[in-house]
């Protein structure tokens, strides 16, 4: 993508910072805590490795400060509420402050046969009579009896261990699901007996959970893998026996139970499917609306109750009395970010999208709405492009194909002629500068289509290959086009790296002398000059000054390693040797074309970056779970 920003560098003050984001709301949302002195205070964490925060039930959040790799447990201490533990894909950490500060507290937690780290704690249970004991699931289980300051593995043999439950009457009795059953302690975790009578032969349960007016009373979950159509069972023998329950449920996999405090035989099943509800403790079921995706459940018990949903695209929040699902996202900007594309008529028109669909800005990204009637559900969209010359119509990219709109986003229609199924993986687009009816999509499954009349019918052009991740146009004679493949990534076999079109693309040669076999997820082209263009990948950024015929690395500066990828370039036509790089490690910054690179993260975060697109004073970097931020300039 293009832009002008001849004073990028030089913001207000004389330093560049970024954000704040406020936008698009929501995000992947894999762990949720209520306090359970405050119920209007609320965490919750999202895949991505971000916690918010809620003092008003969820009105308002705002994020704290850690950034970690993906948080998957939050748990409060219930006699000292500003302790809050979070477990993530790099350990537990704990804050005395609720939230305002954290700490990494893993000593101990390895694992045992090499005592290399388990770093990837799911499930916190906290001792509610002594809560300086709590337990943590990493795999096997492990104990702390010092609040988190230190770890011991009590599990033995015990692995796969999904959720933890503790007796709230006598919490020396535990309950863990694991992959192989269901597990019962009676000493605080020393010794494991299974639980498992009645339950599927090869049961892998993914929840558990304990009455807590009746700790007798347990619920279960599983996956629902294999033959069994059962999904929830029920002990009333402390695990001793299990039956199902499944009269009204679906076929689901289970990723979360929960039961109201005040009246336990209401029971809540969430799982990919929605939210299933038993008011007379599992006999009968039903579903109580349209929120799908759910991955994690909470139940705040204020009067009325409120019942919290943390699913793939945000929070949603159910009443006691209301039965209507809400949304509960204002100020949680977790969003992943896959595209961009700016409206070049009226420039502070921004389009992103995201896990929740698309979203649009008309105020250069200080507030988003959704724009998806039309778009199929539960879709990521890979690719957006804006016709330059009649804004109002746009692109998305996307698994089931291509879909237009007409009305600046308002509503969506497929637009697949001439696609076959196999093909219809659509993850990159361009548009001819001059005949913007003439539009290109990359399929990841294997081909380059192109249509001559705005996407209603599309043939295949001369390039099949895997994984066309990139499409561009050269803006000053657009029967070149370019395509980058990242299909067989490191094989160095036909299908990586940048292949090329002079005949808007009825032929297609390799272009890749100098690439070394390196895939391609990233291209831009120098406006002035374009045949001096710049490619990059995983970790790598090459250049050509002959159109492709040969290509040299250009990456000083830039972070590398096997897991640093880059995703997209920029250029600066007012200064076409200025590029951005949008990386896993932040936005990076070259003024020299591309011979040297510095970061430009000053207030970004997080700083895995997907995507960027500007306007002539705007810059905006799209992130994986931290929503678009903008870099906006002096001038």
């Amino acid at each position: 993508m293009a832009f002008a920003l001849g004073l990028l560098g030089q913001a207000q003050g004389g330093v560049g910072v970024w954000g704040p984001a406020h936008g698009p709301e929501g995000g992947d949302i894999t762990a949720f805590a209520v306090d359970p002195t405050q119920p209007a205070t609320l965490y919750t964490g999202t895949r991505e490795g971000l916690v918010f925060k809620s003092v008003d039930a969820g009105r308002s959040w705002h994020v704290l400060d850690l950034t970690s790799n993906g948080v998957e447990a939050l748990a409060v201490d219930p006699q000292t509420p500003a302790t809050v533990y979070a477990g993530t894909g790099v350990g537990a950490f704990k804050s005395t402050d609720g939230g305002g500060s954290w700490r990494p507290v893993n000593a101990g937690l390895v694992r045992p046969e090499s005592d290399l780290p388990f770093s990837d704690v799911t499930v916190f249970a906290i001792d509610p009579q002594s809560p300086a004991t709590l337990y943590a699931a990493a795999g096997t289980i492990f104990k702390s009896t010092d609040g988190g300051e230190s770890w011991s593995a009590i599990a033995g043999g015990l692995i796969g261990v999904r959720a933890l439950a503790i007796d709230p009457r006598t919490p020396a009795i535990l309950y863990a699901a694991t992959d192989t059953g269901i597990f019962r302690s009676a000493d605080g975790g020393g010794s494991w007996v299974p639980a498992s009578a009645g339950l599927p032969a090869f049961p892998e349960m993914t929840a558990v959970a304990i009455d807590p007016q009746n700790p007798s009373t347990l619920y279960a979950g599983t996956n629902n893998e294999g033959d069994s159509t059962i999904t929830v069972f029920k002990s009333t023998d402390r695990g001793v026996s299990w039956r199902g329950l499944n009269n009204g449920l679906e076929s689901i996999d289970v990723a979360a139970l929960e039961i109201d405090p005040q009246r336990p035989a209401t029971v809540y099943v969430g799982s990919e499917r929605g939210v299933f509800e038993s008011a007379d403790g599992g006999a009968h079921w039903a579903a109580t609306g349209q929120v799908k995706g759910v991955q994690t459940l909470a139940i705040a018990s204020q009067t009325p109750a409120t019942l919290y949903a943390g699913t793939g695209v945000g929070v949603f929040e159910l009443t006691d009395g209301d039965r209507t699902w809400l949304a509960s996202n204002t100020g949680l900007v977790a969003s992943t970010v896959g595209a961009l594309a700016v409206d070049a008529r009226t420039p502070a028109t921004v389009y992103a999208s995201s896990s929740g669909g698309v979203f649009k800005s008309a105020n250069s990204g200080s507030s988003w709405r959704t724009v998806n009637a039309g778009l199929p559900v539960n879709w990521f969209i890979d690719a957006l492009a804006v016709n330059p010359r009649t804004p109002s119509i746009l692109y998305a990219g996307t698994g089931p194909g291509v879909f237009k709109s007409t009305n600046a986003g308002r509503n969506w229609r497929a637009m697949n002629t001439g696609l076959p199924k196999r093909d219809e993986d659509v993850a990159a687009l361009a548009i001819d500068p001059r005949r913007p009816a003439t539009i290109y999509a990359g399929s990841f499954s294997g081909a380059v289509f192109k249509s001559t009349n705005g996407g209603h019918r599309w043939r295949a052009t001369g390039l099949r290959l895997k994984g066309i991740s990139v499409l561009a146009v050269d803006p000053r004679n657009p029967a070149t086009v370019y395509a980058g493949s990242n299909g067989f990534e490191g094989s160095g076999e036909p299908g990586d790296g940048v292949f090329k079109s002079t005949n808007a693309g009825r032929n297609w040669r390799a272009v890749n002398a100098g690439l070394a076999g390196k895939s391609v997820d990233a291209l831009a082209i120098d406006p002035r000059t374009p045949t001096t263009l710049y490619a990059a990948g995983s970790g790598t950024v090459f250049k050509s000054t002959n159109g492709g015929g040969k290509w040299r690395a250009a990456n000083a500066g830039l972070p590398t390693g096997d897991e640093e990828v880059v995703d997209a370039l920029a250029i600066d036509p007012a200064r076409p040797s200025t590029l951005y790089a949008a990386t896993s490690g932040g936005v990076f910054r070259s003024g020299d074309g591309a011979g040297s690179w510095s970061p430009f993260n000053q207030g970004l975060r997080p700083r895995d970056v997907a995507a960027i697109a500007s306007t002539r004073k705007v810059l905006y970097a799209g992130t994986r779970g931290g929503g678009v931020f903008d870099y906006r300039s002096s001038g």
